[in-house]
């Protein structure tokens, strides 16, 4: 057996944390996703700044 206790919780109060906890995984979610949108831009911006500066002919025209 568990050493565990049981203890009553109202249900007014169970509401509100769940509510308040199912609000912050929302924001935090949603902060994620924007961080990962802009993360996955600057992978495609570095990835064609590699490719322009890769390009043998390029490179010498700009220098």
């Amino acid at each position: 057996m568990s050493d565990t206790q049981k203890v009553q919780i109202a249900p007014q109060a169970a509401y509100v944390e769940a509510q308040a906890l199912i609000e912050f995984y929302r924001n935090r979610n949603l902060l994620l996703a924007q961080q990962a949108f802009e993360l996955a831009g600057t992978v495609e911006a570095q990835a064609a700044e590699i490719e322009r500066l890769s390009t043998p002919g390029d490179a010498e025209k700009e220098a």
